[in-house]
């Protein structure tokens, strides 16, 4: 007769998961900047000259890493397929890039303000934020006709 014998087995991770602890970003607020400090949380926003719109977020540090205070966060802008027309250089763009001095475990925002009239695109307007090259977050806005 065979005897059976209880295998115990342990599996250990030594995983880093991208959460909001891990290096990432915390949305705070999305939608149409009523004042500085004052957001009306929402994703339709009307195609209106003076409207300003999108997201404020807090960037993490790791728990235990030696990070600078401050990072350069890279902020993304895609427009609408039809792209932003530029009438006095006849240029079209289809994203705009730029970055952003956020100080870590603060609040930090960025927004599009519709300056032009030739800015005032209908369709989905994306959004999306690079902490040390990751993407921490991405958000969509859709930009209607009033």
């Amino acid at each position: 007769m065979r005897r059976l014998l209880p295998i115990v087995s342990t599996l250990i991770c030594v995983c880093r998961t991208s959460t909001a602890t891990a290096g990432g970003a915390d949305l705070i607020a999305k939608g149409i900047y009523l004042s500085k400090t004052s957001i009306e949380n929402t994703t339709i926003i009307p195609a209106v000259l003076g409207i300003r719109f999108g997201v404020t977020f807090r960037v993490n540090a790791s728990a235990g890493a030696s990070f600078p205070r401050s990072t350069v966060t890279t902020v993304i802008w895609r427009f609408p397929a039809a792209g932003l027309s530029d009438p006095g250089t006849k240029l079209t763009s289809h994203v705009d890039t730029h970055e952003v001095r956020c100080t870590r475990e603060s609040r930090c925002s960025t927004a599009w303000t519709f300056d032009h009239p030739w800015e005032l695109v209908p369709g989905v307007w994306e959004l999306e934020i690079l902490v040390d090259g990751r993407t921490v977050i991405k958000q969509s806005f859709t930009v209607v006709e009033p």
